[in-house]
């Protein structure tokens, strides 16, 4: 005699596997982390402790420069915290803006009214009450232009026309705007980090 399960046939649908998204923000290194903020507070102790009296001489308080150099720390860890937020792979959609807005920032450095002279180097653009380096960005701009460029060429890197030239060209031109400020010292740099990723 067949029986007839009241039991409904029960239907399974596979589910997506859940799988975390490439451009998940990292994780961090809490060593790490806490070693930028004791250095940044050491930072700052030193900063007080050189420039209290010529501070309290000259603006009336002896705070003034800590006070500046605690601004700036500040908007340095919200950067921090944004870049954090923000993934290290997303740069790679940014190389090239970064690279122009780069080289338009070295160049109106050497523009008369622009770029702010001090001891005969013109190296920095006033905002505000800040004085903004360009050259900075350009450490920055360079290494990730290079590791774009250098992981999408793969094996043809190899090539002199491909994998040499173009990032010697990029270079070449970032150093000869330093060069122009003159600051032969940011120069070596960038040049020091082109041989460090090439080779």
């Amino acid at each position: 005699m067949r029986t007839i399960s009241s039991q409904a046939p029960v239907r399974t649908s596979a589910l997506p596997a859940q799988h975390p998204t490439e451009l998940e923000p990292p994780r961090y290194d809490p060593l790490l982390l806490w070693a930028v903020v004791g250095l940044t507070a050491l930072g700052l102790a030193m900063v007080y402790s050189a420039s209290a009296v010529m501070a309290a001489r000259d603006f009336g308080s002896p705070w003034h420069f800590l006070v500046r150099q605690g601004l700036a720390a500040a908007i340095g860890f919200a950067g921090m915290y944004g870049a954090m937020r923000y993934g290290y792979k997303r740069l790679e959609a940014l190389a090239y803006p970064i690279l122009a807005v780069t080289a338009i920032a070295l160049l109106l450095v050497l523009v008369p009214g622009v770029g702010a002279a001090v001891n005969g180097a013109q190296r920095w653009i006033r905002i505000g009450g800040f004085n903004f380096q360009p050259a900075e960005l350009a450490k920055l701009a360079l290494v990730i232009y290079l590791a774009r460029s250098l992981a999408r060429k793969g094996e043809k890197i190899r090539s002199f026309s491909i994998g040499f030239l173009p990032h010697v060209i990029v270079t070449g031109f970032f150093m000869l705007l330093l060069l122009g400020q003159p600051d032969f010292g940011s120069g070596m740099v960038l040049l020091a980090l082109l041989w460090l990723m090439l080779f």
